[in-house]
């Protein structure tokens, strides 16, 4: 029996709408409700990565998925009746605990920029997430119809921003008390969680598939390649500042300044419309950078780039402490070796085995004495990053995340109800 799974509401731009768009990972037949879509403006990395890749995966197992679209210049109650059409067909709604896309009561403006919503604000509007209306609707349909809810958490819901959650932070609370099954991807995660909020959490991590990291073009020549990658806004898990109160640094930059002799460095993610940011990371230390591109396309562009070190230094806060390994699944797809952040007490690269598929480093003689290690032992370089893909192909195949997200769809269908009205 075909399970039908509710996901998201598609924003795009007051320009655009959803009509016309398309997701990546979906096939082009791929249906949303009412539109086919072919690219997502602003849906953020993290989610796209973590769920659009598994869609045509769970249709092998009996789920279908679909998505409700907002389209550009359509009233918010033209928008609800589409909503409210899209919850007659499912059987289970999943919703995010952070917005991804801003909409507004007042007029058709779209945004995924916290700021550009903050400022709408100011205006005199009334921004929101795209999908708080909804809740109001599936609190309905699960009184009214048995429509089992499933809340998807990227990271903490405190990570909001603060004007937004001091006025809406208890519908989030209330979202993820109330949800039939709450889902992450780290057990970081998991505890934060069910110890606030929901007993009925279940880790579901995230995954790649190593054949879309191939690259399209040779090795550049020159020394050992070393990569980091990040928005704008993660760059100082990189340089390590600015600190703020209760934070420690990561030294990966230090480090990597240590052995800068026997590297090429480069960064993804690098924004050309912004002219500050060349001259900002070049003196962070890069030698190449390459611009952001779209998901989609980003295991070939991770792998053109030929890493042969990749490091994932964090500033060691909650917040990081919560993030999963994704760095390292994704530097270990392309065939590299990683450095990655170590947490005492937890956090999101525990699942490194130290020394074996990739290497954990804290405080300043670590970074450089793992990172001086790699660049000066090629064999090291390849049997380490030899263990990780290994592991990666055999541990995070998508095909094992999609069995496993099924399986938390037909619980949550089946306990309908389970968590509603908790306290």
């Amino acid at each position: 029996m075909t399970l039908h799974v509710l996901a998201w509401v598609l924003g795009g731009t007051e320009a655009t709408g959803t009509a016309g768009l398309g997701l990546p990972w979906f096939p082009e037949s791929s249906p949303t409700w009412g539109l086919t879509a072919e690219i997502l403006p602003g849906f953020p990395q993290t989610h796209g990565i973590r769920f659009l890749q598994f869609v045509p995966l769970l249709a092998e197992h009996g789920v279908e998925v679909r998505c409700v679209p907002w389209p550009a210049g359509t009233s918010l109650e033209e928008r609800l009746e589409l909503a409210r059409e899209a919850i007659e067909w499912a059987d289970v709604v999943q919703s995010l605990v952070a917005p991804f896309v801003w909409v507004c009561s007042d007029c058709p403006i779209m945004t995924s920029s916290d700021a550009d919503a903050l400022a709408h604000k100011r205006s005199g509007h009334r921004p929101f997430p795209s999908d708080l209306d909804l809740r109001g609707l599936w609190a309905g349909a699960r009184n009214r119809k048995g429509l089992g809810l499933v809340v998807d958490a990227d990271d903490t819901s405190r990570t909001l921003p603060k004007w937004w959650l001091d006025e809406h932070g208890a519908t989030l609370d209330r979202l993820a008390r109330d949800a039939d099954l709450l889902t992450c991807s780290t057990p970081v995660m998991e505890r934060w969680y069910r110890q606030r909020f929901n007993k009925s959490t279940r880790i579901v991590r995230n995954a790649v598939d190593v054949s879309e990291f191939v690259p399209d073009q040779p090795r550049p020549d020159g020394p050992t390649r070393l990569a980091w990658y990040g928005t704008a806004d993660r760059e100082r898990d990189y340089t390590g500042t600015p600190l703020r109160p209760g934070e420690r640094a990561s030294y990966c930059r230090a480090a990597v300044r240590d052995h800068r002799a026997l590297l090429r460095t480069v960064y993804l993610g690098w924004l050309p419309f912004d002219p500050a940011a060349a001259p900002r990371l070049r003196a962070a230390g890069f030698d190449e950078l390459v611009p952001m591109v779209d998901w989609d396309k980003w295991g070939v562009i991770l792998a053109s780039a030929w890493p042969e070190i990749g490091v994932a230094p964090l500033i060691i806060n909650d917040w990081n402490s919560a993030k999963s390994e994704l760095h390292w699944l994704e530097f270990a797809a392309c065939g590299a070796a990683c450095v990655a952040e170590r947490f005492r007490g937890g956090g999101p690269y525990d699942v490194i085995r130290d020394g074996v598929d990739g290497f954990l480093a804290r405080g300043r003689q670590e970074w450089s004495d793992k990172i001086g290690r790699l660049a000066r032992e090629p064999q090291l370089r390849a049997d380490m990053a030899a263990a990780a893909k290994e592991r990666v192909i055999r541990d995070y195949d998508p095909r094992v995340r999609a069995a496993e997200m099924a399986d938390a769809y037909r619980w949550a269908a089946e306990h309908a109800g389970i968590n509603r009205g908790a306290a």
